[in-house]
């Protein structure tokens, strides 16, 4: 990926959010979020948690509210916030993955999301 790739490139999304993530807002229309919250309820819920490189996440039914700050300054003043909408999607990737930390609030309404996630590679666990 080009160096001077920035958020509108992709989704015409705000340039204040922190670099590597991308969010789209309208991802999946309604009838297409319940059609997958349908099949969600089915599986059974996973713990595994090996090391991931990129993230990916669509969000269906309630919206969410995703917090960031950069593990060198864990404070109120560096800390962006981002509501996901349903339908939406998020990417994470190259420095939000490696120097952010990132959260997901807790929420009042029922929310589903699918993270979809990639092994890191070598290169990407030596940056951690």
């Amino acid at each position: 990926m080009a160096a001077d790739f920035v958020q509108d490139d992709l989704f015409s999304g705000p340039q204040e959010l922190p670099q590597g993530l991308h969010y789209e807002p309208g991802f999946l229309a309604p009838a297409d979020q319940d059609a997958v919250i349908a099949q969600i309820e089915t599986l059974p819920l996973r713990e595994a948690k090996p090391v991931y490189g990129m993230v990916a996440g669509i969000s269906l039914a309630g919206t969410g509210r995703m917090r960031f700050r950069p593990y060198d300054a864990q404070d109120a003043e560096h800390t962006h916030t981002l509501d996901l909408a349903p339908g939406s999607l998020y990417v994470m990737r190259d420095t939000i993955r490696w120097r952010w930390q990132h959260s997901l609030l807790p929420v009042k309404a029922l929310r589903y999301s699918i993270t979809l996630r990639t092994r890191a590679t070598a290169a990407e666990q030596a940056r951690w």
